[in-house]
């Protein structure tokens, strides 16, 4: 019985990481064909929250008047823009690029984002500030639905991979 369970299991993890390597490329064919900025940022955050069975994906983007503001995919909403406090998008932009901050649910680890992340309202989530030359942000995705396990090291490698691809677009 264990060895049926083992090896099982073993499928469930190699048919997870085909469905998201299909799921990682799917995302690169979307954003190849958009031209406008909003579609490329929707196609975006509507496939991390697809890539990583979130409940909610987020751009935080510092504006070019020093205001922060949100873009916000979160259930079937349509995408929502709003201004956001000026510490909490501090606190957002302040990642390190590429280095993905990951807080699992039930875990006081990655938690040093601690303006920011109440603002997720969700008990895990993870955040990787963009490497653009043009413009400053972070993208997160939170909420981890429930049926699958919180945030790991592996959805965090993923997430960076994403992060890196969606940076080229």
């Amino acid at each position: 019985a264990s060895t049926v369970f083992v090896a099982y299991r073993g499928y469930s993890k190699l048919t997870h990481r085909f469905a998201s390597l299909q799921v990682l490329h799917d995302f690169s064919e979307a954003i190849g064909g958009v031209l406008r900025s909003d579609d490329v940022v929707e196609a975006m955050l509507h496939h991390a929250r697809k890539l990583l069975r979130a409940d909610l994906a987020e751009l935080v983007v510092a504006g070019a008047d020093g205001v922060p503001f949100r873009i916000r995919l979160e259930g079937d909403a349509p995408l929502r823009h709003e201004d956001i406090p000026f510490d909490e998008g501090r606190d957002a932009l302040s990642l390190v690029a590429g280095r993905v901050a990951i807080a699992p649910r039930g875990s006081d680890t990655g938690r040093e984002l601690s303006a920011y992340a109440p603002t997720l309202q969700r008990r895990d989530y993870m955040a990787v500030r963009l490497e653009l030359a043009e413009v400053d942000c972070t993208l997160a995705v939170a909420g981890r639905r429930a049926e699958v396990s919180t945030f790991d090291a592996e959805d965090a490698r993923l997430f960076a991979m994403l992060a890196s691809h969606a940076a080229m677009a």
